[in-house]
């Protein structure tokens, strides 16, 4: 097999070779580009995606970890300045009740006003100030004579009214002062209206302080359950602290930490604030943006995680060394990295984690650089398919140029080949080629040549009688006697052929000159 396809090859014209080399060089050429491209292709893609994934998840991880701890810190130095706020209102009171028989005020704190009068007036309600109310007397403003502690408060009260200015309550939107009496008297602070109705000894902070007093009057800052902000679905925990006078608990100070947009940034992730009992008390989900019902962390209908889910937040949020917590989410089907931690004196578990739209975004322009670079490398791929056919192509172009004087001169030389056969094929030769032939340079070599092989045919002839005689003389030992005679004739003959032959091939090359 190999042995015909080998025959099969030299019997080919050398054009035919070197086209047929080419040909099979540009194959193998195009099957090198064909692996090169699959395997930049599946190498990059492979590479590309893996590192790309390792990238954006590395990235996320530091960054939520990063968002976590930075929005704990802002809630925690929210949360600080409202227990120094009260801190500074307890030392104010200190200060007062030492030094009451030296200070000399003059302004009355005023009463708190009734919705009515506010629609007739409302001036009042633009000047932040502490007001107050008595529940108990008939007019709801006339203060006990025999109830000391009120009549402490309320001067205590109508002196901090000075410095009213100074107070801020853009985090707890509120200051109250309410007495320990059977007179329910409180204070508020920027503004109230009078409530006769309204019983603040109900309320659950009010009852909650009393409660963790009786247990430990040493407590300094009682932290009560989650309660709505009056009619709003916002939530607000209540800080309370006590005030005393000779010993006994006059008063309580209180202070309500809003849990809400004011409280806690908004951040490119998803974020959520749960109380002690998985209770989501802020949230900032993306695709819970209109939601105003309760709902816990583990309710996996709305948030996407289970209570095994919220028992690994709770376990790594009480953790010191942490790194990030991979869970799943079970509406959106994927991934995400989680960081939890504990604030507000471990009463509220923060928790950031990966906004999956974000995630799917990233996903999709990873995809689409992919897709970019992969059109890059078809688009190369055909480029260089493309170059090889051009050059192929001129390379059979070139050799058809170059081929051309050697076609011709072979076909002078088949055509001598021809005229050098026998009696029969020369004559036939001479006969088709009786026509006059065109006078180029081509064609008038192939007379000469020709004119020039028949010379040497006639010469041929002559010479065979001289062979004859040498190869007698050279190889027959049995003729011992020459004829010296003939050999000098033999010679003679073939000098006066030659001084013939001279003179014609004289004439045919200055012939062929002209």
């Amino acid at each position: 097999m190999i042995a015909k396809i080998v025959q099969k090859l030299r019997s080919l014209t050398m054009k035919s070779q070197i086209i047929l080399f080419n040909v099979l060089t540009l194959v193998i050429v195009l099957q090198v580009v064909w692996i090169n491209y699959y395997v930049q292709t599946q190498i990059f893609s492979s590479i590309s995606f893996s590192s790309l994934y390792q990238i954006l998840q590395k990235q996320d991880q530091d960054k939520i970890g990063f968002i976590a701890k930075n929005v704990a810190l802002i809630i925690e130095l929210k949360f600080l300045s409202i227990l120094t706020q009260m801190e500074q209102i307890k030392e104010f009171y200190i200060f007062f009740e030492k030094e009451k028989e030296n200070i000399v005020n003059n302004y009355k704190m005023d009463s708190c006003i009734s919705i009515e009068d506010y629609i007739n007036d409302n001036t009042s309600l633009y000047t932040p100030k502490f007001c107050y109310q008595a529940i108990g007397v008939p007019d709801y403003v006339t203060i006990p004579q025999n109830e000391t502690g009120i009549q402490i408060l309320h001067d205590f009260i109508s002196f901090l009214n000075h410095y009213s200015f100074s107070l801020d309550v853009s985090f707890s939107g509120m200051i109250q002062i309410s007495s320990v009496s059977k007179t329910k008297y409180f204070s508020q602070f920027p503004f109230c209206f009078l409530l006769p109705w309204f019983d603040i000894t109900s309320l659950p902070w009010y009852q909650n302080h009393l409660l963790k007093t009786s247990e430990n009057e040493k407590e300094g800052f009682i932290f009560s359950p989650l309660n709505d902000f009056f009619i709003t679905k916002i939530k607000e925990m209540s800080i309370t602290s006590s005030l005393y006078s000779d010993g006994n608990m006059i008063g309580i100070i209180r202070e309500g930490l809003i849990i809400s947009d004011y409280l806690i940034p908004t951040v490119p992730y998803n974020v959520l604030l749960l109380d002690q009992d998985g209770l989501v008390v802020y949230f900032n989900i993306e695709q819970l943006r209109n939601k105003t019902d309760y709902f816990y962390i583990y309710d996996q209908n709305v948030t996407g995680f289970n209570k095994t889910d919220w028992e690994g937040m709770i376990q790594f949020s009480s953790q010191r060394e942490k790194v990030i917590l991979v869970l799943e989410n079970k509406l959106q089907d994927e991934k995400v990295n989680v960081y939890s931690l504990q604030v507000l004196k471990n009463n509220f578990t923060l928790i950031v984690y990966t906004n999956i739209t974000t995630k799917i975004d990233s996903q999709n322009q990873s995809t689409a650089i992919r897709e970019t670079s992969f059109i890059n490398f078809t688009i190369s791929l055909f480029g260089q398919i493309l170059l090889g056919f051009v050059a192929i192509i001129l390379q059979i172009f070139v050799l058809l140029i170059v081929f051309k004087p050697l076609k011709q001169f072979n076909s002078i030389i088949k055509q001598y080949t021809l005229s050098q056969g026998n009696n029969v094929n020369s004559e036939i030769f001479k006969m088709i080629h009786k026509k006059t032939q065109e006078s180029d340079a081509l064609t008038t070599l192939q007379n000469k040549i020709l004119n020039f092989s028949q010379i040497l045919s006639e010469r041929q002839g002559k010479k065979c009688d001289m062979c004859k005689i040498w190869e007698s003389f050279a190889f027959n030992e049995k003729e011992l006697q020459l004829d010296i005679d003939q050999i000098k004739n033999q010679f003679q003959i073939l000098q006066n052929g030659m001084q013939e032959f001279e003179p014609k091939m004289l004439k045919i090359i200055k012939q062929g000159i002209k």
